[in-house]
């Protein structure tokens, strides 16, 4: 399926585009496959344009991370692409945990 399409394509990316994922995610729809690859095409010229260095951008991220880490705080890792609401469509949780269900667990 177009679905099945989009989260292969997503899962192939590497971590550098992480927010990219997470942005293209966390939409109350998914786009089209070709709206995510126009989205990923887009990210890449982009990042060649504004000469991003990946190294940099990871290891200041791990450095972030670190730190939170060390302070005690709780990390957010990220949505659990195994995980799909079957309430709200939505990645990263099960209807259990839904907030629009269950707003009572919201932060």
């Amino acid at each position: 399926s177009e679905e099945d399409k989009i989260f292969h394509l997503l899962a192939s990316l590497g971590s550098e585009y992480e927010d990219l994922r997470s942005h293209i995610l966390m939409n109350p729809e998914l786009p089209s496959f070709a709206s995510v690859c126009t989205t990923v095409q887009r990210e890449e010229v982009r990042r060649k344009v504004m000469n991003v260095d990946i190294k940099s951008s990871v290891s200041e991220a791990r450095a972030f991370v670190t730190n939170h880490k060390s302070s005690g705080d709780r990390v957010y890792k990220g949505k659990r692409p195994d995980l799909k609401c079957l309430h709200c469509n939505n990645i990263g949780h099960l209807i259990d945990r839904c907030w629009i269900l269950h707003p009572e667990l919201k932060p």
